[in-house]
């Protein structure tokens, strides 16, 4: 069979979609694309860090249409459930949201094997959860089941994709996304001579999911390090963006494959750094503090080049501030009632309800100005640097009071060798042993 083409409304409404993830999201950085194929059935399977914005940023990453399944109870939402519907969107009904709507996911997993037997992409979150664990939780049998009916629907071959999602920081505005597509699977390949309907052929396929997905995403085997990756993003100076989601993974691989091989040791290096970190706390330093990585007089040429420039932006800071204070309390406020529990769906309540807000905002305030009879040649400029200094604010304020303390602390250290050469002495040891570690361990 042949995919049925999108039809014009549901093309624009996932074409503007995408292109507002796109704007939301400062980088989305995609490893592997020629993975997934531009055509026939494809069935992409990724993590689930982000709710509802999960699929679209799967979806930029595949560049072709993509239907995938949502809980069913987002679909009664009013407004949502109308777009999720419009853009093909399939109910998935869990256990967790009705026990006694769970047969119905039977029928679910059928209409997604039919759409992919017609060629067509879908997408599936194999968890069956949205979650903000550092960790790939249990992988059910949904996508597996979903390719094989695609198989005995007719489909000569369905690839599943599995797809790893990693967010700088997911509700953060203009931060990075770094989407990793891993090792294809062909389902029928994969299946070779056995019966399609071989329950141990499925559960292989499952695992084999699982696995496959435990490469892309960060995955820690035990989730008691989560805060121990952390620490050491910090301690090699992971910086922002794109690299430092790449170390992010890296540190955890590397994680698992230590506290694999050498428990004891691992268990007692993490004791050593949360010790480290401890002592740091005491004495107001992160560990990521100048001071204990340069010389004192660099450290202290950086921390005043980094007070000048919390100066110079202060003042563009207060008046962006100024300007987008109401659209931004009703974004929020109006945001935090409708996000459920958890950080898993705020990035996209904050999206799908400041849109709105923001551009009703800047249309009253160039409204004013023309009330006001102020010429076209003050507004245009006045908009376009009020945009950029409102995302700039946005990050100076959550940064800037940490970032005056943190450099007067560094400052005071720094005048005070004593207390700062024992600190220095186990960062530097630290850094040295991980280096090590980490050469025998690290993933590439």
């Amino acid at each position: 069979m042949t995919a049925a083409s999108p039809t014009l409304a549901s093309r624009l409404l996932r074409g503007v979609t995408r292109w507002i993830v796109g704007k939301y999201y400062r980088q989305i950085k995609v490893t592997g694309g020629e993975r997934i194929p531009q055509q026939g059935a494809v069935l992409l399977c990724g993590n689930h860090p982000n709710s509802l914005l999960d699929p679209v940023v799967i979806g930029i990453a595949s560049r072709r249409p993509v239907r995938f399944m949502a809980k069913a109870p987002l679909f009664k939402t009013p407004v949502l459930g109308r777009l999720m519907y419009a853009l093909g969107m399939i109910p998935a009904f869990r256990g967790q949201d009705d026990a006694r709507q769970v047969r119905r996911n039977v029928e679910s997993l059928d209409q997604g094997a039919k759409v992919l037997a017609t060629g067509a992409a879908m997408g599936i979150f194999p968890e069956g959860k949205s979650h903000d664990a550092m960790q790939l939780e249990m992988v059910r049998s949904g996508a597996g089941r979903m390719a094989v009916g695609a198989l005995q629907g007719g489909a000569g071959e369905v690839t599943i994709v599995p797809i790893g999602l990693v967010y700088e920081r997911k509700e953060q505005f203009r931060s990075a996304v770094w989407v990793d597509v891993g090792e294809p699977i062909a389902t029928a390949q994969f299946f070779g001579t056995r019966e399609l309907g071989d329950r141990k052929a499925l559960r292989e396929l499952t695992e084999e999911l699982g696995a496959r997905l435990k490469r892309v995403v960060v995955h820690l085997d035990d989730p008691l390090f989560e805060d121990r990756v952390h620490d050491l993003e910090m301690l090699f100076g992971s910086g922002h963006g794109i690299e430092a989601l790449q170390l992010r993974k890296r540190i955890a691989d590397g994680i698992n494959r230590y506290s694999a091989s050498e428990p004891d040791e691992a268990a007692q290096l993490s004791e050593r750094i949360g010790a480290h970190r401890r002592k740091l706390q005491q004495a107001g330093l992160p560990l990521d503090a100048e001071v204990l990585g340069r010389s004192p007089a660099l450290a202290c040429l950086a921390l005043v080049m980094k007070a000048l420039g919390l100066g110079v932006l202060f003042p563009i800071a207060v008046a962006a501030t100024v300007f987008h204070l109401v659209p931004f309390a009703v974004t929020r406020l109006l945001a935090r009632l409708a996000t459920p529990p958890g950080r898993t769906a705020v990035s996209f309540y904050r999206l799908l309800i400041g849109l709105p807000v923001y551009l009703i905002w800047y249309l009253a305030a160039v409204a004013f100005a023309l009330w006001q009879a102020a010429p076209w040649s003050w507004i245009v400029p006045g908009v376009v640097a009020l945009a950029p200094a409102g995302v700039m604010a946005l990050s100076y304020w959550p940064a800037a009071p940490a970032a005056v303390r943190g450099i007067f602390r560094q400052l005071s250290m720094a005048v005070r060798p004593t207390s700062l050469r024992p600190l220095r002495d186990e960062h530097a040891a630290l850094r040295s042993a991980l280096i090590e570690i980490g050469g025998k361990y690290a993933t590439d």
